[in-house]
């Protein structure tokens, strides 16, 4: 007769198999509540983020600050988090995630009180640093996501796991603009540094830390590994780069051809916020249920060339505002499909890491695309930063048709 299943002691009741004896499919769920704490933790993590980002450019001026000393404020976030986050990445592989998740907050709350309390510019960059050297937050997200869900069910957990940092990032401009006041100043800082207190408190007493996975006894050949993950980085950096050269110049294309001003650019930021946030909550999943992981990335790649070539091409604002939901519906799919097939390309052991890799990518395209924008902006006029994105977009899309999926 063969074994009862009910009494098997590695079998739950409900017949899964408990941690230890999961295949790679069968990887231990995320449970509802530790997902929740993750989802309001990412969410609060990004509305402070977003909150100071309308303020801050005006705070800096009232230190004396030019316009460039303003850019470079801002590209010192993305400038600490290159550096940083492989770093935290391959720390939370050792240490397991939950420590890293909580850093990420406690110096996002210290680089808030440090912008509330900033008597000059020098001070304003330590913080920007400190908030860059220490965001985390979202990539070891991600990886703590990856190690808790199911291969085949990584993209629609990621996505939601992504509209979280969408949400926050709709509603903090928003806040920040209403709290914005001559009387105070600060004002907006100091509930960011709040709403990063209440982050840490919440993370600290309901996260529950993700699986450990033991690192394997003898490291398997890395070189047909490395060689995919690498390709998939520099997709990474490409993408990034591309949207970031568009969002950086659109105002200034739209002002130019369709004589906007910042009520109707943010209109179409904030639609913008929307679409990318339905794209991770609720299409993502089904697009990746329906076409396999790459396939989803080259409709994804589509989408966004055909997105950033509308917004160059196109002479009326219809055309301009149609581009640019395309380019947030394929900007809002290509992150979790991305990470999914990244956390399938990776050792549990080191998917931190290879995800923190991935965030220098993102880190290093936002740098470098708005960089590359403004030089070919002034040169060769408002529509061609977003027709070069197209471009570039493109031919990551003739790549894709030389790769595998798995």
């Amino acid at each position: 007769m063969g074994a009862n299943p009910m009494k098997d002691p590695r079998v739950e009741p409900s017949g899964v198999r408990r941690a230890a004896s999961a295949q790679p499919d069968q990887e231990p769920a995320l449970p509802r509540r530790g997902f929740v704490i993750l989802w309001v933790s990412v969410c609060l993590n990004m509305v402070g983020f977003g909150l100071i980002l309308p303020v801050l450019p005006f705070h800096a001026e009232r230190f004396g600050a030019s316009p460039a000393v303003v850019t470079m404020l801002a590209a010192s976030f993305s400038v600490a988090q290159l550096f940083a986050a492989p770093v935290l990445g391959r720390l939370g592989d050792r240490i397991g995630r939950r420590p890293i998740l909580l850093i990420s907050i406690a110096g996002a709350c210290a680089s808030m009180t440090m912008l509330a309390l900033a008597d000059g510019l020098g001070l304003l960059f330590a913080a920007r640093l400190l908030s860059g050297s220490s965001a985390a937050n979202a990539p070891t997200a991600q990886a703590y996501v990856a190690a808790c869900v199911r291969p085949s069910e990584r993209a629609r957990a990621l996505g939601r796991i992504g509209a979280a940092t969408g949400v926050g990032f709709v509603l903090g401009p928003a806040l920040g603009g209403l709290l914005s006041t001559p009387a105070w100043p600060s004002l907006p800082f100091v509930v960011a540094a709040i709403l990063a207190g209440i982050n840490f408190i919440v993370a600290f007493v309901w996260l529950p830390e993700a699986p450990r996975t033991a690192a394997p006894a003898r490291p398997s050949p890395a070189g047909p590994r490395s060689a995919s993950l690498t390709g998939w980085v520099l997709m990474v950096f490409g993408i990034v780069a591309a949207f970031a050269a568009m969002e950086s110049t659109f105002a200034l294309l739209v002002e130019q051809r369709h004589g906007w001003g910042p009520g109707e650019t943010g209109m179409v930021f904030a639609l913008v916020g929307v679409v990318i946030v339905l794209s991770q909550a609720v299409i993502v999943g089904r697009v990746a249920a329906w076409l396999g992981d790459l396939a989803a990335m080259r409709l994804v790649l589509g989408l966004l060339a055909a997105g950033l070539a509308c917004i160059g091409l196109a002479p009326g604002w219809l055309g301009a505002t149609v581009g640019a939901c395309l380019v947030a519906l394929g900007n809002g799919l290509s992150s979790p499909t991305l990470h999914a097939m990244i956390s399938r390309r990776s050792t549990p052991s080191r998917r931190g890491a290879d995800f923190g890799l991935v965030s220098s990518a993102g880190s290093l395209g936002r740098i470098l695309g708005p960089l590359a924008a403004g030089l070919v902006f002034e040169s060769l006029g408002p529509g061609a930063p977003s027709l070069l994105g197209a471009g570039v977009v493109l031919a990551l899309a003739s790549v894709t048709f030389a790769m595998r999926d798995s």
